[in-house]
């Protein structure tokens, strides 16, 4: 089984195949996603095109929408 590194120095199992995680809400500006091993963190959107709003990047500061 393949293992990611996290920032925080824990090692992570990488499944065979892709997952979806899903949030039900009301609310969805009130949800932080970060993500572990690049510390690249989103916020919840209701933007038709998006649902993750990209707000700080190890290598790029500026907002995306993904």
């Amino acid at each position: 089984m393949k293992t990611r590194k996290l920032k925080n120095g824990n090692i992570a199992n990488e499944l065979e195949k892709a997952i979806t995680l899903k949030i039900y809400t009301k609310c969805p500006n009130k949800y932080k996603l970060i993500d572990m091993e690049t510390g690249e963190e989103y916020i919840g959107s209701v933007s038709e095109d998006s649902h993750w709003t990209k707000v700080k990047s190890s290598s790029d500061e500026s907002k995306q929408k993904i």
